[in-house]
This record gives structure tokens, C-alpha cells and sequence, in this order.
């Protein structure tokens, strides 16, 4: 598990979760606060999903 605060584009960020082989990303910004939601995303096939905070952990356990 790693974590990138470092406030550079998604662009990158999901560039870098690529070489490095990571298979789901969670994304948390401003629109998924907003909602109550993050924004799954499976890296191999590219799919996304939005889950509720609440449900994450029980639907995709890491």
C-alpha cells in the first residue's frame, strides 16, 4: 500500500501506480469528499467504481 499526497496531477500519479504494477487505486479529492464517495479504480482493466466511505472496506477489503 502507498499513499501520494504530493499534490501532482492524477495524470502522473496513475502513471506511476502503472510501472510500479499496483492493481487498485483509491482516489479522494475535492469531488469525492463532496459526495461521500472514492473512486476505485482497477489498473489493469481500467473500470472505476465509486463506493461509499462506509462500504469500502467491506466490499474491497486490502
Amino acid at each position: 500500500m502507498e499513499v501520494d499526497i504530493s499534490g501532482r496531477r492524477i495524470k502522473k500519479a496513475l502513471d506511476y501506480a502503472n510501472r510500479e504494477g499496483l492493481q487498485q487505486v483509491l482516489i479522494l479529492g475535492g469531488n469525492e469528499l463532496a459526495s461521500g464517495k472514492i473512486r476505485l479504480k482497477f489498473m489493469q482493466d481500467g473500470r472505476e467504481e465509486d463506493v461509499a466511505f462506509e462500504q469500502l472496506i467491506r466490499k474491497h477489503p486490502i
